[in-house]
């Protein structure tokens, strides 16, 4: 089980995943309709990270290049989703 930092702290990974790959990010923002400061800022909410794992888990294969680089199983990021979506969200990851 993840607790919300612990969540927080795996889809800071996954950003930092989509962001070493130039065409991830720009699908990532194209998705969302957002630009690099509105990413920057959706990443210090829950709310915002949340987001960000919900997106991997929507998309098989980056699903499955994140696990894999990340050595965890491919029902971790979904787990981490779970956890910070049952949170209140501060603002303030």
């Amino acid at each position: 089980m993840y607790t919300p930092e612990q969540a927080e702290i795996l889809a800071i990974q996954v950003l930092g995943y989509l962001a070493g790959t130039e065409d991830e990010l720009q699908r990532l923002m194209m998705t969302t309709g957002m630009d690099s400061e509105a990413l920057k800022q959706s990443a210090q909410s829950r709310a915002g990270l949340a987001g960000v794992l919900d997106y991997i888990c929507q998309d098989e294969s980056i699903l499955l290049g994140f696990c894999e680089m990340a050595n965890i199983q491919p029902d971790e990021p979904m787990r981490a989703l779970h956890a910070l979506q049952k949170t209140p969200d501060t603002g303030a990851a």
